[in-house]
């Protein structure tokens, strides 16, 4: 056997065991695994002791602002921080300017991305009134459409009758249908004077809601439901019935819901302003026992990149929304100290073993 690169001396993750071994990479392709007096010499030769070999991950729920927001951050550079974070795989969402709602739109986004990634990635379409451009876009190999409950754009906006419709071209053409779950009326009317103001007006009542509308949008219909970030008790209750029903649906939450809290809300003020917001210490302490029971399907970053000028501003609504997190989602959520206690919101009390998240846990789930 040829090799052009042999890793020695790491510990592997096989079938959720840590093993001694050592990796020969043929044409860009894992060829072996095997200890290492049995991996012949490569052209290439790396010394990994001490090294923990994971898979690369996959990172199903990403925004890297190509095309249109390329001052945040472009294909380039967003996927050279999820190199950098052990992300091998970025699937991006269609909320560009303007929207992947087109297949003309989708196109051009396809242009950028192959000739700027650095890393694999798949594309969503958005679902919006132009439902005809859908079919055209799946052709084109889009993975999914992303559906907005609530979005600052007028032509991403979709509700419960809209994204019925949706559900049903999703459904002829076998693929997935991802909801922003939210029942949010105009962000103004919120009377929102800070982001811990904002936390509480865009409250768990009206992710629940969303979550149950989408549910009766997919009802009768033999169509795949991912729930974006979910963060509340209330959204978890809902998702377990809807399993427990027989529903094609699954669920991911994210990094800044399992480690952050209201508490850091108020000290990181605008550069914690995520949509859904961010949640007290009992959500926090559900998400991860969700995670531990294996009602959340996955973990995803729905990493989305600002400026700095746009995130330090006075007015918590007028802060765009959004966490940068490719980069250090998988270091984070490995760390064992980003797992909360089960003592309440000081952090005393004994960790639960249903919160952990274990290597297992991050091949088979970190999407």
């Amino acid at each position: 056997m040829r090799l052009d690169l042999a890793i020695r001396g790491c510990r592997v993750l096989v079938g959720g065991e840590l093993i001694e071994a050592s990796i020969g990479v043929a044409e860009g392709r894992v060829a072996a695994i095997a200890k290492d007096p049995h991996l012949p010499k490569a052209e290439v030769e790396l010394n990994a002791h001490g090294l923990i070999a994971l898979p690369g991950m996959v990172d199903m729920h990403v925004h890297l602002r190509d095309p249109g927001y390329e001052w945040k951050e472009d294909f380039h550079t967003g996927t050279m921080a999820a190199a950098c974070g052990g992300v091998t795989v970025v699937a991006d969402m269609p909320n560009n300017r303007p929207p992947i709602t087109t297949t003309a739109r989708l196109r051009r986004k396809v242009e950028e991305a192959s000739a700027k990634a650095v890393v694999d990635y798949a594309l969503y379409a958005a679902a919006s009134r132009r439902l005809r451009e859908l079919d055209g876009m799946f052709r084109e190999g889009v993975v999914g459409v992303k559906a907005y409950m609530a979005s600052r754009d007028p032509e991403l906006v979709v509700d419960e009758g809209l994204l019925s419709r949706v559900a049903r071209r999703v459904a002829r053409a076998g693929s997935l249908l991802l909801v922003h779950a939210e029942e949010v009326g105009e962000l103004s009317s919120m009377g929102a004077r800070s982001v811990l103001d904002y936390c509480r007006a865009r409250g768990p009542a009206l992710e629940y809601r969303g979550v149950k509308a989408a549910l009766r949008a997919i009802a009768g219909l033999d169509v795949r439901l991912h729930l974006c970030h979910l963060s509340t008790i209330g959204s978890l209750r809902e998702l377990r019935r809807a399993k427990q029903s027989g529903l094609k649906v699954t669920a991911e939450t994210c990094p800044h819901y399992l480690l952050l809290t209201l508490r850091d809300v108020a000290r990181l003020k605008a550069l914690a302003k995520v949509d859904p917001p961010i949640r007290g210490w009992r959500h926090r302490a559900e998400l991860w026992r969700a995670i531990g029971e294996g009602l959340i399907d996955a973990l995803a970053s729905d990493h989305a990149p600002h400026a700095p000028h746009e995130r330090w501003v006075d007015d918590p609504l007028e802060a765009p929304s959004g966490i940068a997190s490719l980069e250090v989602a998988l270091p984070l959520i490995e760390d064992p100290r980003a797992i909360p206690s089960q003592g309440g919101p000081s952090g005393g009390g004994r960790r639960g073993r249903s919160a952990r998240v274990d290597e297992r846990g991050v091949e088979d789930n970190l999407a």
